[in-house]
């Protein structure tokens, strides 16, 4: 099994926050709500209140789906008739 398959590289929330972009606050969020799973996103090391370490290529492929499905769930744009009009004379003119 190559590191990469072990989930390499795995940090602590401070390094994971500044190589996938939400704050440490965001992501202890996620871990609260179930999104970020133990034993695949993180482990801890110590005892009960031990170090956390995350890692940052499942952590990073989770978010992409969860942005996907965010994404998915907005509701699309609509326009009346009258303001579709304005808005492609505006394009053209």
């Amino acid at each position: 099994m190559s590191s990469q398959e072990a989930g390499a590289p795995w940090v602590p929330i401070t390094q994971l926050s500044e190589a996938v972009g939400p704050s440490e606050r965001q992501l202890a969020e996620y871990k609260k709500q179930g999104i970020l799973k133990p034993g695949h996103h993180f482990y801890t090391v110590g005892p009960k209140r031990g170090r956390f370490y995350y890692s940052v290529p499942r952590v990073r492929e989770t978010l992409l789906e969860l942005a996907a499905k965010q994404a998915r769930r907005r509701r699309p744009e609509t326009y009346d008739a009258a303001h579709a009009s304005q808005l492609s004379a505006t394009r053209a003119g």
